[in-house]
């Protein structure tokens, strides 16, 4: 089974060529171009994109300089993905970070795989919608649907008065006589040996990290609680509503497929109360994504495909990244109906939030200012990538489930076959 890696990468922009690198990221966007110099297609790449930060100061005044951030979910083990990219894609990746510092000017592709190397930052956490399901068993199993389809419309006479039962087994049978399908008869890898065994060993040792911790928690927990709610009595929420501009070149760039893409950096406040806060947080959401919520449904929200939080500036600041269907205005009512509780407990750590209650009360709960938040800090992706914009999650799921139920080894009865024909 393959494991999926979130790549981020990150390489400061040589001073003066911000304009012209977003330019061209922008041009190639969407462009039949894109798939000549950036071929993600070639690669086992679920998402990919590129931002650039522009130039600023922190909350002391000190400079940031202009970054160009590279961002892809992709299946398989971090080096040999990057030397495929780097060998695919030497074109695009050489053009984007020529503008960057330190680039060689005739790389290899070894040099390529040295500077993205480099340049990588760990995720602080990741979220994956279904641990293992690859670009190609998502675009395979789409394939798969539309060929059933095409066989249920071919015989949909011969088969209009048919039980489900019945036309189960006129499907499996063409699926099975068809050597381009056959493969569909079959279940998807599940995970390898290797790959249960760090699971396994990484929760038993998250778990027993918090066993051993529990009796000190439990001491300090009031007393940071206090504290936390001193500090959140005297913040000062930023909610205005953006500049029109600014939301403009946003919208511009969304609700172009089925999906869309989100990106946004921020200040953390300071003081090593809220480091220690939002590193806690995320901490527990990486092992909860892992762990628990790693089968298409995060507490609820079942549109993400990735997701990702990073620290940069060494900790002064946290981009976000989503990859989710629909709206942004539904993508953000799902979580403020849902689970505005975790929205606060991980954002909430940001200058200008709306502000809290007890960390998890209040904040996203006001609705508006919430909303006026994310757009305050959200960053247009110049250049977004998707293997398959036109399924949503739940498309995904469902075409999952169709190959799942073929591949059965028992004939299912009257409801598990109905079941399975109304997901035609």
């Amino acid at each position: 089974m393959p494991t999926q890696v979130a790549v981020t990468v990150r390489a400061t922009i040589t001073p003066g060529h911000a304009a012209a690198l977003k330019a061209w990221l922008t041009e190639l966007d969407g462009s039949d171009r894109r798939a000549e110099v950036l071929p993600f297609e070639k690669v086992a790449v679920h998402f990919a994109r590129f931002v650039v930060l522009d130039d600023a100061a922190d909350l002391y005044g000190e400079p940031l300089p202009a970054s160009l951030m590279f961002f892809c979910d992709a299946d398989g083990a971090v080096y040999p993905f990057l030397y495929a990219l780097a060998d695919a894609a030497a074109t695009g990746l050489d053009h984007a970070f020529s503008h960057c510092e330190g680039y060689p000017d005739a790389p290899t592709v070894h040099d390529r795989v040295r500077y993205l190397r480099d340049r990588m930052i760990k995720a602080d956490a990741t979220y994956v919608n279904t641990t293992g399901r690859s670009v190609r068993q998502v675009q395979d199993e789409a394939r798969l649907r539309d060929a059933v389809e095409a066989i249920v419309d071919e015989a949909q006479g011969k088969w209009s008065k048919s039980s489900a039962d019945a036309v189960y087994d006129g499907v499996k049978q063409r699926v099975g006589r068809d050597p381009a399908l056959e493969w569909a008869l079959k279940r998807a890898k599940g995970p390898g040996l290797l790959v249960r065994i760090r699971e396994y060993a990484h929760l038993v040792t998250a778990v027993g990290a918090v066993l051993l911790l529990l009796p000190l928690l439990l001491v300090v927990a009031p007393i940071w609680m206090v504290a936390l709610r001193l500090q959140e009595t005297r913040d000062v929420p930023h909610t205005d509503p953006p500049d029109p501009d600014h939301l403009r070149e946003l919208t511009d760039r969304e609700d172009l497929v089925v999906q869309n893409q989100f990106s946004a950096v921020g200040y953390l406040k300071p003081g090593k109360l809220r480091q220690v806060t939002v590193t806690s947080v995320l901490w527990a959401i990486n092992v909860a994504a892992r762990h628990v919520f790693n089968r298409g449904n995060l507490a609820g929200v079942k549109t993400i495909h990735f997701a990702r939080w990073v620290f940069i500036d060494e900790g002064r600041r946290m981009i976000f990244t989503s990859n989710y269907d629909g709206s942004l205005e539904n993508y953000m009512d799902d979580f403020i109906d849902k689970i505005a509780w975790s929205l606060n407990a991980a954002f909430s750590n940001g200058v200008g939030y709306p502000r809290t209650k007890w960390l998890l009360f209040a904040g996203a709960k006001d609705e508006q200012a919430f909303k006026n938040y994310i757009r305050l800090r959200q960053i247009p992706t110049q250049l977004w990538y998707s293997a398959y914009p036109t399924l949503t999650a739940a498309n995904i799921a469902d075409n999952a489930a169709l190959r799942a139920g073929l591949a059965r080894k028992a004939p299912p009865d009257a409801e598990a076959a109905r079941t399975w024909a109304r997901r035609l």
